[in-house]
């Protein structure tokens, strides 16, 4: 749930955002708390693996749109020595 979670998250972050470079992506973990003590490790396995989802999938889209802009670069640099 938390990796479908964090690639919706990525997809509306590349839609927003296609300026790279200047700040890194970044997705909202989720919070978890209980006031109860028994489940307090339990929570922090828990938010651990989630934030390493959310981590992951944020340097996934950074990858992708640095990807993206190197593709946009080269097809303008081809076009200008096609004109030339």
């Amino acid at each position: 749930m938390a990796t479908r979670h964090a690639k919706e998250l990525a997809e509306q972050a590349v839609q927003k955002s296609r300026k790279v470079g200047k700040k890194p992506v970044a997705l909202p973990t989720p919070q978890i708390s209980s006031p109860d003590p028994e489940l307090r490790n339990v929570i922090r396995e828990a938010r651990q693996k989630i934030n390493a989802v959310y981590r992951q999938a944020a340097i996934d889209t950074e990858l992708a749109l640095l990807m993206a802009r190197k593709l946009a670069e080269e097809d303008e640099e081809e076009a200008i020595l096609l004109l030339l």
